[in-house]
């Protein structure tokens, strides 16, 4: 069956839609991907036929069933940018929740706002710890992110986030040496993200009263 499913590229294109929609047609289908109709309509044919979807009308629907399961968590797998992760410091990548499930769809991705600062600034208040202009990175700014390196890695993380992380040596090395904070800031954004699902039967950590045209940084410090 995947040899038929993934045959070609325009299978390849038609599953990577089709698995992640609540329902389709042949036209919509063909509109989406460029694919002609008539390849279309013989793949979800083929698809329809080997129980991976339903149909009522013209419409069809993906089967929630361990084979679809399986083949959206290869395509959720296909569409991580291993060479975006080739550093020396990485050692594997994880896949959570609905994504390791092959239950996820377009409309269960959570999008959060985060800022980086905010969590930096728990352990060196108002001082500068980036700039993206080589002539205005400092010293300064070096000790800056070393002593939020030393916090991450501390007990004080838990105290405010609820939870600790782990960082290599060579990680660390990475975000402290990296006067732009490009790298330490995702890390920041990450602690604020984690922090975010653990607060997800609650909004995210988002005030039920929040403007949804203002946004809402999600961070603990804003709750109170």
């Amino acid at each position: 069956m995947l040899t038929e499913l993934f045959k070609t590229k325009e299978r390849v294109r038609i599953i990577s839609y089709i698995m992640y929609q609540k329902n389709f047609t042949v036209n919509k289908v063909s509109n989406e991907t460029g694919v002609t109709k008539g390849l279309v309509s013989r793949y979800l044919r083929y698809a329809y036929g080997a129980g991976l979807l339903t149909k009522a009308g013209q419409s069809y629907q993906p089967k929630d069933c361990a084979n679809t399961r399986a083949i959206k968590l290869l395509l959720n797998l296909n569409k991580i940018n291993i060479e975006s992760l080739d550093a020396d410091w990485t050692t594997g990548i994880g896949v959570f929740g609905s994504w390791a499930q092959g239950t996820n769809t377009n409309g269960s991705r959570i999008v959060v706002e985060a800022y980086p600062k905010l969590v930096a600034m728990k352990w060196i208040g108002k001082c500068g710890y980036k700039n993206d202009t080589k002539k205005k990175q400092s010293d300064e700014q070096k000790t800056a992110r070393s002593e939020i390196v030393r916090g991450l890695c501390s007990g004080e993380l838990r105290s405010y986030y609820g939870f600790d992380i782990e960082l290599s040596e060579k990680l660390k090395a990475t975000l402290i040496e990296d006067p732009t904070g490009d790298n330490l800031d995702a890390l920041l954004c990450a602690v604020q993200t984690g922090w975010a699902y653990e607060q997800r039967d609650q909004g995210y950590g988002i005030p039920a009263d929040c403007d949804p045209l203002e946004g809402w940084i999600v961070d603990p410090d804003l709750l109170y």
